[in-house]
Protein backbone atom coordinates (compact mmCIF):
# COMPACT_ATOMS: atom_id res chain seq x y z
CA UNK A 1 0.00 0.00 0.00
CA UNK A 2 1.43 3.10 -0.85
CA UNK A 3 0.55 6.71 0.84
CA UNK A 4 1.25 10.06 -0.22
CA UNK A 5 0.74 13.44 1.51
CA UNK A 6 0.10 16.26 -1.29
CA UNK A 7 -1.16 19.36 0.26
CA UNK A 8 -3.44 18.32 3.69
CA UNK A 9 -4.29 15.31 2.11
CA UNK A 10 -3.38 11.66 1.73
CA UNK A 11 -3.56 9.78 -0.74
CA UNK A 12 -3.47 6.14 -0.65
CA UNK A 13 -3.35 3.01 -3.12
CA UNK A 14 -4.59 -0.09 -2.21
CA UNK A 15 -5.04 -2.79 -4.88
CA UNK A 16 -6.77 -1.96 -8.02
CA UNK A 17 -7.94 1.20 -6.44
CA UNK A 18 -7.03 5.13 -4.47
CA UNK A 19 -8.60 6.75 -1.83
CA UNK A 20 -8.11 10.20 -1.16
CA UNK A 21 -8.20 11.34 2.56
CA UNK A 22 -9.86 13.62 4.28
CA UNK A 23 -13.40 13.10 2.42
CA UNK A 24 -14.80 15.35 0.37
CA UNK A 25 -16.86 17.07 2.78
CA UNK A 26 -13.94 18.47 4.24
CA UNK A 27 -13.32 20.50 1.58
CA UNK A 28 -14.87 23.69 0.19
CA UNK A 29 -16.02 23.93 -3.32
CA UNK A 30 -13.38 26.21 -4.72
CA UNK A 31 -11.16 23.28 -3.55
CA UNK A 32 -12.83 19.70 -4.98
CA UNK A 33 -11.27 20.37 -8.59
CA UNK A 34 -7.64 19.90 -7.02
CA UNK A 35 -8.74 17.09 -4.39
CA UNK A 36 -10.59 15.29 -7.23
CA UNK A 37 -7.01 15.43 -9.20
CA UNK A 38 -5.45 12.23 -7.88
CA UNK A 39 -8.59 9.87 -8.37
CA UNK A 40 -9.00 11.20 -12.28
CA UNK A 41 -5.39 11.03 -12.91
CA UNK A 42 -5.93 7.58 -11.78
CA UNK A 43 -8.73 7.04 -13.76
CA UNK A 44 -7.09 8.21 -16.85
CA UNK A 45 -3.64 5.30 -16.40
CA UNK A 46 -6.51 2.53 -16.34
CA UNK A 47 -9.10 3.57 -18.76
CA UNK A 48 -7.08 3.56 -22.78
CA UNK A 49 -6.86 7.10 -24.25
CA UNK A 50 -9.32 6.26 -26.52
CA UNK A 51 -12.44 5.34 -24.50
CA UNK A 52 -12.07 8.46 -22.14
CA UNK A 53 -14.50 10.17 -23.77
CA UNK A 54 -17.22 6.68 -23.65
CA UNK A 55 -16.26 6.15 -19.91
CA UNK A 56 -18.53 7.36 -17.69
CA UNK A 57 -17.42 8.91 -14.42
CA UNK A 58 -19.40 8.40 -11.04
CA UNK A 59 -19.38 10.14 -7.37
CA UNK A 60 -20.95 8.61 -4.98
CA UNK A 61 -20.73 10.52 -1.72
CA UNK A 62 -21.32 9.05 1.73
CA UNK A 63 -21.64 9.10 5.74
CA UNK A 64 -19.32 12.46 5.63
CA UNK A 65 -21.69 14.37 3.06
CA UNK A 66 -24.93 13.24 4.67
CA UNK A 67 -23.68 15.09 7.99
CA UNK A 68 -23.38 18.10 6.29
CA UNK A 69 -26.23 21.02 5.62
CA UNK A 70 -27.97 20.25 2.25
CA UNK A 71 -27.00 23.31 0.65
CA UNK A 72 -23.42 22.46 1.49
CA UNK A 73 -23.97 19.41 0.42
CA UNK A 74 -25.29 20.74 -2.93
CA UNK A 75 -22.62 23.08 -3.74
CA UNK A 76 -20.10 20.23 -3.00
CA UNK A 77 -21.63 18.21 -5.75
CA UNK A 78 -21.91 20.87 -8.25
CA UNK A 79 -18.21 21.25 -8.12
CA UNK A 80 -17.61 17.32 -8.12
CA UNK A 81 -19.92 18.06 -11.92
CA UNK A 82 -18.06 20.99 -12.85
CA UNK A 83 -14.47 19.16 -12.39
CA UNK A 84 -15.47 15.43 -13.59
CA UNK A 85 -17.32 17.61 -16.81
CA UNK A 86 -13.52 19.50 -17.63
CA UNK A 87 -12.05 15.67 -17.31
CA UNK A 88 -11.78 13.95 -20.20
CA UNK A 89 -14.10 11.66 -18.94
CA UNK A 90 -18.07 10.98 -19.46
CA UNK A 91 -20.00 12.84 -16.76
CA UNK A 92 -23.54 13.58 -16.66
CA UNK A 93 -24.88 15.75 -13.42
CA UNK A 94 -26.84 12.81 -12.54
CA UNK A 95 -23.77 10.42 -11.34
CA UNK A 96 -22.18 13.08 -8.21
CA UNK A 97 -24.81 12.47 -5.75
CA UNK A 98 -25.25 11.59 -1.89
CA UNK A 99 -25.90 8.27 -1.46
CA UNK A 100 -28.34 6.70 1.28
CA UNK A 101 -27.12 4.62 4.11
CA UNK A 102 -28.73 1.60 2.55
CA UNK A 103 -27.05 2.38 -0.93
CA UNK A 104 -23.84 2.94 0.93
CA UNK A 105 -24.13 -0.81 2.41
CA UNK A 106 -25.77 -2.71 -0.50
CA UNK A 107 -21.92 -1.19 -2.77
CA UNK A 108 -20.29 -2.69 0.50
CA UNK A 109 -22.18 -5.78 0.59
CA UNK A 110 -21.40 -6.23 -3.43
CA UNK A 111 -17.59 -5.14 -3.17
CA UNK A 112 -16.91 -7.58 -0.08
CA UNK A 113 -18.81 -10.23 -1.61
CA UNK A 114 -17.13 -9.49 -5.09
CA UNK A 115 -13.31 -9.27 -3.75
CA UNK A 116 -14.45 -12.86 -1.68
CA UNK A 117 -15.50 -14.14 -5.19
CA UNK A 118 -18.42 -14.94 -4.18
CA UNK A 119 -20.83 -13.48 -6.91
CA UNK A 120 -22.32 -15.93 -8.53
CA UNK A 121 -21.47 -18.60 -6.61
CA UNK A 122 -24.46 -20.90 -6.67
CA UNK A 123 -24.50 -25.17 -7.32
CA UNK A 124 -26.17 -26.96 -9.87
CA UNK A 125 -29.21 -26.83 -7.25
CA UNK A 126 -29.23 -22.82 -7.14
CA UNK A 127 -27.90 -23.02 -3.78
CA UNK A 128 -25.43 -20.88 -2.63
CA UNK A 129 -22.13 -22.71 -2.50
CA UNK A 130 -18.95 -20.92 -0.54
CA UNK A 131 -15.58 -21.30 -2.15
CA UNK A 132 -13.20 -23.72 -0.72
Amino acid sequence: MAQVRIAQRQVVERGNGLSVKPGLSSKAPADVANYLQPLLTFAKGLVPPDRHAATPVYLQATAGMRLLPRPAQDALIDAVWKACRASPFRAAKANAAVISGQVEGANEWVTVNYLRGTLGAATDTGCYKPPH
